[in-house]
């Protein structure tokens, strides 16, 4: 019996990058207008005896300054997609990483020392929007890369 055939990663099109930018610009314009908009540590408290995950973060910038800074990431987004200005898209992802970064890491801190690393899930969680804007930001680059007319690149969306 033959083994199956190896696992081979999706080859991503210029559309496919898009819409992951579009849906990533989303999700922090959502979590940039929360955490601006109100005080979360004191929505729903932790257990008694329990200290706010959100301490972590809190303690590097109040909530709404990760709010403002996300919010500049996605204006960044938003003006250089619409206006088709690479430098402001790679702009936008660098912030967005070095964002969602301190706030997995601030947050990821804060369930550290808690049994069973109770509610690890929330910081974890934007691991992956870190990563992504900083895939984006690194295979794009400050200055757009020239495919016109290579194989398989169409010339435009």
């Amino acid at each position: 019996m033959k083994p199956p055939a190896r696992w081979r990663p999706a080859r991503l099109l210029i559309a496919d990058v898009v819409v992951l930018t579009i849906g990533l610009t989303s999700v922090a314009a959502i979590r940039g207008f929360d955490y601006s908009t109100g005080d979360d540590s004191r929505a729903r408290g932790p257990k008694p005896g329990v200290e706010s995950a959100l301490v972590g973060i809190e303690a590097a910038f109040p909530l709404w300054t990760w709010g403002l800074m996300l919010g500049a990431g996605v204006a960044f987004l938003i003006v250089g997609m619409t206006c088709r200005w690479h430098s402001f898209v790679w702009t936008g992802h660098v912030i967005l990483c070095f964002a969602y970064a301190g706030l997995c890491a601030g947050l990821v801190a804060g369930y550290l020392d808690r049994p069973w690393f109770d509610g690890i899930r929330s910081g974890a969680g934007l691991a992956l929007p870190a990563l992504l804007h900083y895939l984006l930001w690194w295979r794009m680059g400050f200055r757009p890369v020239e495919t016109e007319g290579a194989a398989g690149v169409p010339r435009s969306l």
